[in-house]
């Protein structure tokens, strides 16, 4: 439903592009998210979609038509594209149904008050029909903004930091909200955030932007699990580089032990690489060989996190339940590692998935006897 080729984009007087060869497709129904760090280029991306900026080269298409190129413009109004800005930008003076009314007044009055009654009630706002923005939490705001922008029924819905108003406990309530509505809905959605948990929770979908690029399209497992950068592995979550040399038998030797790959390392033997590491690939074991020392505890709450250092000096973390007690700061402790696949970096661009073949019964990675 929504493509985008080759999509290039500089405000005026600026020689560097903010955007660069943005490249995507969204098919109707799914939600998207745009998710990276403040600059990247992510709202500007949003904007050019919505008609609010120009573009200068690329172009971008909507059910098949080219709404946007560096020889062709169609403006907002004509997109058929509904907007939800970051700070909701409600008409203060203007109750909540006539919020809500205003994309649609020119149907006639008993339809549009139909509609606007049947939208309120899907947002659970009915009773607060008569009532002005200011008399509205942040959440309720939020929701009459995405009725107001869901009124003239939109092929596209663009969402701009939704949830970057709202205080922690709300805005975990109103992400599977506003998941909710847009499925019952069916509305095919853009959002774009800074948050990892706001877009895994919510997106099918997620584009990791930076320096006006997006550096891997895909699933919420596939950015995680499978990610083809350095960059996009250290953005999505706690990441460490172990380093590892490729024997001539394939194998991936580190010091933690032997990882057997699926695919032929052969052609890479006696180099250098670094395996992507996550604290849920470490697993913290007192009958293991104490290799690591426990150099720092973050408790959240329902899990904590041991920064652990290794005899080489590389740092690495792993996850244990909040209710595990007795390790002391400076103490040794035993882990081995506990991994589905292994992620090797070649150089500081290009990062292969080689999944794992032999899983031993004690653990998926050999470790040594001895302290290397």
């Amino acid at each position: 439903m929504l493509r985008i080729d080759a999509l290039t984009h500089s405000y005026r007087n600026s020689s560097e592009a903010t955007l660069r060869g943005i490249s995507m497709q969204l098919h109707r129904g799914k939600i998207a998210c745009l998710l990276g760090a403040s600059g990247c280029g992510k709202t500007t991306l949003l904007r050019c979609i919505a008609g609010f900026e120009g573009v200068t080269g690329g172009e971008i298409t909507l059910n098949g038509e080219v709404i946007a190129s560096a020889q062709h413009w169609v403006p907002p109004e004509k997109r058929r594209i509904g907007v939800v800005f970051q700070d909701y930008a409600l008409f203060p003076h203007l109750s909540v149904r006539d919020n809500v009314a205003f994309g649609i007044r020119s149907m006639k009055a008993d339809a549009r008050r139909y509609k606007v009654d049947s939208l309120l009630r899907s947002v659970d706002l009915f009773d607060f029909a008569d009532r002005y923005p200011a008399e509205l939490s942040g959440g309720q705001r939020q929701r009459v903004a995405l009725a107001r922008a869901l009124a003239p029924e939109p092929e596209l819905l663009l969402l701009d930091e939704p949830f970057s108003n709202l205080d922690p406990r709300l805005r975990e309530r109103m992400k599977h909200e506003l998941q909710q509505l847009l499925r019952n809905f069916g509305v095919t959605a853009v959002l774009v955030t800074h948050n990892q948990d706001e877009a895994f929770d919510i997106a099918d979908e997620i584009g990791v932007m930076a320096g006006g690029r997006i550096l891997q399209w895909g699933t919420a497992y596939e950015l995680y699990h499978k990610p083809r950068s350095k960059k996009v592995a250290e953005f999505l979550g706690m990441s460490t580089f172990l380093p590892a040399q490729v024997s001539d038998d394939g194998c991936l030797h580190s010091e933690l032990g032997e990882l057997v790959c699926k695919e032929d390392l052969k052609t890479m033997a006696g180099k250098k690489v670094l395996v992507l590491l996550r604290p849920d690939d470490i697993v913290h074991d007192d009958q293991a060989e104490p290799l690591a020392t426990l150099e720092r505890i973050a408790f959240r709450g329902m899990y904590q996190i041991y920064y652990l250092r290794l005899p080489s000096g590389s740092e690495i973390q792993c996850f244990t339940s909040s209710h595990h007690h007795g390790h002391e700061i400076g103490c040794k402790m035993g882990i081995r590692l506990d991994m589905q696949h292994a992620v090797i970096l070649h150089d500081e661009e290009e990062l292969t998935v080689e999944q794992v073949d032999e899983l031993p019964q004690q653990g998926r990675i050999n470790l040594p006897k001895k302290r290397p």
